[in-house]
């Protein structure tokens, strides 16, 4: 089975690599895992990058009907609570399309060094248990992947 990872912002392009992100690097080179960075489309996807809005002049129109899963505002309530999501900041904004794109894709785990904004206060297991979507720390990946590896 290959892992698919989204990657929070940056984290491959940091100059000093954390060692974590350094073994998921090679375990991609060595088709363990697939990476996908958040702020990177990878070439052939087709897909344009979550939030672009729809061009000037087209009718953007959202879906009818009940919604299950996540969505734009039901994120943003875990990550966010005490801020109303239109009054978001464009950095917000970008956390909350990613980590929607990744649970939309159906990728394995989110992986962040975002704790504050992602992992604490028990972002964690809200966002595991109310929406399924796995965010890890970079660490906390290598080791579930260890052990998933040595299972295998």
């Amino acid at each position: 089975m290959k892992y698919q990872l989204t990657l929070d912002g940056g984290l491959m392009r940091q100059a000093d690599q954390l060692p974590a992100v350094k073994t998921l690097r090679k375990w991609e080179a060595e088709g363990i895992v697939e990476i996908f960075e958040t702020d990177r489309a990878k070439e052939g996807t087709g897909a344009p990058p979550v939030g672009i809005a729809p061009r000037r002049g087209t009718r953007y129109r959202p879906a009818k009907g009940p919604t299950t899963g996540p969505t734009f505002s039901k994120l943003s309530a875990v990550l966010f609570p005490s801020r109303d999501p239109l009054r978001l900041s464009m950095t917000e904004i970008n956390s909350v399309a990613h980590l929607l794109r990744h649970s939309m894709q159906g990728y394995t785990a989110f992986v962040t060094t975002n704790v504050r904004d992602f992992i604490a206060d028990g972002k964690q297991e809200r966002l595991k248990t109310g929406f399924s979507i796995l965010v890890l720390t970079p660490d906390e990946a290598v080791e579930m992947l260890n052990e998933a590896l040595a299972a295998n």
